[in-house]
């Protein structure tokens, strides 16, 4: 995770670089990234008082999940709409949200046990 957090750190700062170029102040108060633990770690770094909420926008199509949570395996779109749900809760409470909510009705999909066992070590 260390290089990780080191490229994204660095991505931060150039482009806190472009805007001091142009005279500007880049310093948002919300950033919305996904749960990887590099950018979560770097934002707060870079900026320690932005409020930090989760991405989900492309996951169930990028997952090839798409259809499944619309239409045909009920069990797969209860548990992916249970985890976009994550995003609106403050980040410390994203883990045992996880871990208490959905890891117990983890359907039996080996797509989702992949997505599950990603952002567990994500």
């Amino acid at each position: 995770m260390e290089q990780s957090f080191n490229h994204v750190e660095a991505s931060f700062q150039l482009i806190i670089s472009e805007y001091q170029k142009l005279n500007l102040c880049f310093n948002p108060k919300t950033v919305f990234a996904d749960f990887e633990k590099a950018i979560h770690v770097a934002v707060n770094k870079v900026w320690p008082l932005a409020r930090l909420r989760g991405c989900l926008f492309h996951l169930n199509p990028s997952l090839g999940l798409h259809n499944e949570y619309e239409n045909e395996k009920p069990e797969i779109g209860k548990y992916s709409k249970t985890f976009f749900g994550l995003p609106i809760l403050n980040p410390p409470d994203v883990n045992n949200a996880f871990t208490n909510g959905l890891v117990p009705i983890l359907p039996q999909d080996y797509r989702v046990k992949c997505f599950a066992d990603y952002i567990l070590k994500n």
